[in-house]
C-alpha cells in the first residue's frame, strides 16, 4: 500500500467578515478605518454586536451590571456596553440586515458625565443624557472589538500562531500562551504539530508548553497511534520523519507499521506485517521495549528489547531510551549511551 503525505490541518487566517456577517459571538457591526476608535495601522478590526438585548430593569448601573454577566458566562469576555458611535454603526447595519430587533426605544452607552448616562433613540437615531440611577426604561447591548488575526495554524482543533519574535503561541482559554521558541514556519501534518526552528531541524510538538521532540524521535514514555480507515475524512496515521525529510515511519490504521521513502514517489522499506489490528498503539516504553498495542490493549508486536529476552536489556548501555528514523530510512532503537540495539534492518543486535 503506497501512502502518499497529506498535510490534515493547514496554515489559515481568519477571512474578513462582511457588515452583517455572524462572527465573534455577535454580527459585524463595523469594519475600523483610519480615524475610528481602536483602529490600528496595519491590523484589521471589527466591531461585533451582541445578537440580543441584555437583561436590564432600566438603570445605567444595572446595564453595566449586564454587561460583567455576560463576560461571565459567555464565550468571549471583551465585551462592553457600546459607546455612542456603536449605536450608530448598530442602526446601520442590524436593522438592515434583519438579523437583530430593539425591543426598546432608548439604550444605554457608556459615555457619562458621573450623573448621567448616555442614551440611543432607535426610534428617532437622537441621543440625550438621562439620570444613570433614575428608573429610567433603558435597555442595553453589548460590543466587542475584534482583531483579524492572520497566520493562524488549527491542528487537532487547538489554535497556534508565531509571533514576530519567533515565540510559538497556543490559545488557551480565550489567551496566548507561549509554548515554544525560535520558530522559522509551524504547520500541521497527521495529527501533530510541526515546527522547523531557526536553530535547525524540524520538531514536533508534545502537547504540553516547552515539550517538543525532534521529529525523527520517538522517546522512552511516548506513543503514536494509527489513525481513521478514511484517511480523507478520520484521524490520520501519526509517524516519524526522517531530518533530510524523505523518509517516514508511519503507524498505520491497519495495525502495520511501515518505512516509507518519499522521492518524489512512495516507495516501501520495511513493513512490520502486523495488520489485521485496528487503531493500534505504539508505545516506547520506559522498560526499553518497543510494542504494538491492539485497541484492546493486547500486545501484538515488540522490539523484545526487555529483560523478559536477556536480562541485560536492563543495562544503561543496553536499554534502549529512544527511536530514532534515520535519513536512509531506517529506524534504530538507541540505548543512553548512544549504543545501536536494534534497528528494523536487522532486528536485535548482539549485545556485548
Amino acid at each position: 500500500m503506497a501512502l502518499l503525505l497529506s498535510i490534515s490541518c493547514l496554515l489559515i487566517g481568519q477571512q474578513m467578515p462582511a457588515l452583517g456577517d455572524d462572527f465573534g459571538g455577535g454580527f459585524v457591526i463595523k469594519i475600523l478605518e483610519d480615524g475610528d476608535h481602536a483602529y490600528e495601522m496595519g491590523k484589521d478590526k471589527v466591531v461585533v454586536c451582541y445578537p440580543h438585548d441584555l437583561e436590564v430593569d432600566g438603570t445605567w448601573d444595572e446595564a453595566m451590571a449586564a454587561v460583567k454577566k455576560l463576560n461571565a458566562s459567555n464565550e468571549y469576555n471583551d465585551w462592553q456596553l457600546p459607546s455612542a458611535k456603536h449605536y450608530e454603526w448598530m442602526t446601520g447595519v442590524l436593522y438592515a440586515s434583519a438579523k437583530s430587533y430593539f425591543n426598546r426605544e432608548f439604550y444605554w452607552s457608556d459615555a457619562t458625565d458621573g450623573v448621567n448616562g448616555w442614551t440611543h433613540n432607535f426610534k428617532t437615531t437622537a441621543a440625550a443624557y438621562y439620570v444613570k440611577d433614575g428608573h429610567y426604561p433603558g435597555g442595553a447591548r453589548a460590543t466587542r472589538t475584534v482583531t483579524i488575526e492572520q497566520g493562524l495554524v488549527t491542528c487537532m482543533e487547538q489554535v497556534f500562531k508565531v509571533g514576530d519574535d519567533k515565540k510559538i503561541y497556543q490559545k488557551m482559554n480565550g489567551e496566548w500562551k507561549h509554548v515554544g521558541d525560535r520558530a522559522n514556519k509551524i504547520y500541521c501534518e497527521r495529527r501533530d504539530l510541526f515546527c522547523e526552528s531557526s536553530s535547525g531541524g524540524t520538531w514536533r510538538y508534545n502537547g504540553e508548553a516547552h515539550r517538543w521532540t525532534e521529529a525523527n524521535h520517538l522517546l522512552a514514555g511516548q506513543e503514536m497511534q494509527g489513525g481513521s480507515a478514511n484517511q480523507d475524512n478520520g484521524p490520520e496515521d501519526e509517524h516519524l520523519r526522517s531530518r533530510n525529510g524523505k523518509c517516514f515511519f508511519y503507524v498505520q490504521h491497519n495495525g502495520d507499521l511501515s518505512i516509507y521513502e518519499h522521492n518524489p514517489a512512495a516507495k516501501l522499506l520495511w513493513l512490520s506485517n502486523t495488520a489485521g489490528h485496528n487503531n493500534p498503539t505504539l508505545k516506547m516504553q520506559t522498560d526499553g521495549n518497543l510494542v504494538i498495542y491492539a485497541e484492546d490493549g493486547t500486545a501484538i508486536w515488540s522490539s523484545e528489547t526487555h529483560i523478559n529476552w536477556d536480562k541485560r536489556y536492563g543495562e544503561a548501555e543496553n536499554k534502549p531510551v529512544k527511536l530514532v528514523l534515520e535519513d536512509n530510512g531506517t529506524a534504530v532503537l538507541y540505548s543512553a549511551t548512544n549504543k545501536r540495539i536494534w534497528t528494523s534492518a536487522d532486528g536485535k543486535l548482539p549485545l556485548n
